[in-house]
């Protein structure tokens, strides 16, 4: 009949892989790192941006070894209707293995670069929508270690540091997310040496974050200023006391040379009159030993005269260095005001915005750089912060009960941890089985309002980027894929600490109006993209492809039975019937006789 069409069956044991591979299409993904990455001496046939988009799609399928994109129960690479929905050339695992020791710097920034291309248009979008809301933007930042064989001599600068509760040999990745409308936002992440700090990472996931939105909040160069003005009032001071300290050292020296010009006439005069004197014993109260007294005196004078000037030179010496240092100083924040000042005038419309940190993140000048940056900040204070606020507790103190376990009580607002800008400071207290724990809430701008329940529970939502680092090592594989070689490393990061937790979520947008027939199962399983990874890209389906139309059914016998997503057009074909099947039903096998028929507009 001239209005039917056979159409095309394929089966695939990927089902979601299938899905997220058109996705990709959408936005070029394959085609953009196939044009844009090269690796010198790469000898393959396959481009290098296939290979490295085969190791990023073992990572999405949730694998954990190289060997499985061939060898594994579900070989990625078998697949071919993976490798069609991905427009992806297929290498052998030994050729992935090979272009992540061969990838170069270079090579890397290429794919963060067309990986940040794809992402820009969906956080933009994200960042516009909270903005027609009303609403600033809430961001986390967070540290967490990755650790390898304690025995291990082969991993690129890994470094024993502090990973979880223990001492370990390994790296750590440093996240920074963003709450959304409806998940976390991945904004940027850094792979560094074991031994590397929370302290150390905040700038760089900060300025990676504004660079990711293109957008910042407004700079308080006036605070800034502030501190020029008390570096001015500081360096005066120091000025004052250093033309002191100079007067009272040329004092001493104009003494010294005045008792130098008597000592040197008494010397004179001593010889003369030991030559009067002769052979005679000189008596106690004679001329002579009048004189040499005397000249005893003013030695001693001398000689305090001349630790006093060397006392006196050491102060100007260290006013004059203290002086140089608050001028370096000054002319650094005068610097860092017109960087500011600047930015203000480039953004005009900035977007109000908060830092969650935990202790690891909330030193002194780490706060003070947030705050002049613009933002709202929460966070644990560091370290014993807690025990000064704990003295001022007052008898009788009224505390604020959160939960059955924690109660807060808030302090005065000051400075703390040498940050110059007063903190709102709150008290926390919880016990932990027998012992009493405290700790430190600090909160920039010290005036905010916040009730004591609803900053805890702020504070809290930091859980979020938390999860997305468990997330990304235990589902995308951040943790348990063996790679040795750098840049194999750095990939690893972008991909399942940014790149794929991202990308799940937008793909599930843009597939929950393609569900044309569905079941609680998978509606739940669109919640969650543990469960997208785990189980629905492990999951068979059939895929029947016809000219301008397209559509995946999961197998009757998976976890989602009879789920049916369009991806292309809009048609109508008959699913296999279970009358049909053969007695071990396959359903990647197609009915013989199956029609599709036409479109409706056809």
């Amino acid at each position: 009949m001239d209005g039917e069409r056979e159409a095309k069956v394929q089966g695939t044991e990927h089902a979601m892989m299938v899905a997220w591979g058109y996705f990709s299409r959408l936005h070029r993904l394959a085609q953009r790192l196939r044009e844009r990455v090269t690796i010198p001496r790469h000898h393959e046939n396959i481009p290098a941006g296939d290979l490295i988009l085969e190791f990023g799609l073992l990572l999405l399928s949730g694998s954990t070894q190289l060997q499985d994109l061939n060898l594994g129960p579900r070989p990625l690479v078998k697949d071919r209707v993976v490798g069609t929905a991905w427009d992806i050339a297929w290498g052998h695992y030994t050729s992935v293995s090979r272009i992540l020791r061969a990838a170069t710097p270079e090579a890397v920034s290429q794919v963060v670069g067309v990986l940040d291309e794809i992402s820009r248009p969906f956080i933009e979008q994200e960042v516009a929508a909270l903005a027609a809301r009303g609403q600033g933007l809430l961001l986390h930042a967070d540290l967490s270690g990755r650790e390898v064989s304690a025995y291990s001599e082969s991993y690129t600068e890994a470094r024993w540091g502090h990973m979880g509760n223990a001492v370990a040999l390994g790296y750590q990745h440093a996240l920074i997310s963003m709450c959304g409308q409806e998940y976390r936002l991945h904004l940027a992440g850094f792979l560094h040496p074991g031994d590397t700090v929370s302290e150390n990472c905040l700038r760089e996931l900060v300025q990676a974050a504004e660079r990711r939105l293109c957008c910042r909040p407004r700079r308080r160069v006036e605070l800034v200023n502030q501190r020029i003005e008390a570096l001015e009032q500081k360096r005066q001071q120091y000025l004052s006391r250093l033309q002191e300290r100079q007067q009272a050292r040329q004092a001493e020296h104009t003494w010294q040379q005045s008792l130098e010009e008597r000592l040197a006439e008494q010397e004179k005069r001593l010889l003369d009159l030991a030559v009067q004197q002769g052979e005679k014993p000189a008596g106690p109260y004679s001329h002579l030993a009048k004189a040499r007294r005397r000249r005893d005196s003013w030695r001693s004078q001398w000689k305090r005269s001349r630790r006093r000037e060397e006392t006196l030179q050491g102060q100007v010496t260290r006013i004059q260095e203290r002086l140089d240092c608050l001028a370096q100083e000054e002319e650094t924040l005068r610097a860092w005001s017109a960087t500011l000042r600047a930015d203000n005038e480039s953004q005009p419309n900035p977007v109000p915005m908060r830092m969650l940190l935990d202790g690891g993140f909330s030193g002194g000048d780490n706060l003070t750089y947030l705050i002049e940056m613009g933002y709202d900040v929460l966070a644990v204070g560091k370290g014993k912060s807690a025990a000064p606020l704990r003295q001022e507790l007052p008898a009788g103190a009224v505390w604020t009960s959160v939960t059955p376990q924690v109660r807060l009580w808030e302090g005065p607002a000051t400075t703390v941890g040498g940050c110059p800008y007063p903190l709102r400071r709150v008290l926390q207290h919880w016990q932990a089985g027998e012992q009493e724990r405290y700790s430190l809430f600090v909160q920039y701008p010290a005036e905010a309002k916040m009730p004591l329940p609803e900053l805890f529970v702020t504070y809290h939502q930091r859980q979020h980027v938390e999860a997305g680092i468990k997330q990304s090592k235990s589902v995308f594989g951040g943790r348990g894929v063996r790679i040795r070689s750098a840049a194999g490393l750095e990939l690893l990061n972008q991909f399942a600490f940014v790149f794929w937790p991202n990308f799940v979520h937008w793909a599930t947008d843009w597939l929950r109006p393609k569900v044309c027939q569905s079941n609680q199962p998978f509606e739940a399983a669109l919640r969650t993209v543990k469960t997208q990874v785990r189980v629905g890209a492990q999951t068979s389906a059939t895929v029947v492809t016809a000219p301008h139309s397209r559509v995946l059914a999961f197998s009757l016998q998976g976890p989602y039975p009879g789920v049916r997503l369009e991806l292309e057009g809009a048609y109508v074909f008959q699913l296999p019937l279970p009358l049909f099947q053969c007695a071990e039903p396959d359903p990647l096998v197609p009915l013989l006789h199956r029609r599709l028929l036409s479109p409706p507009d056809g």
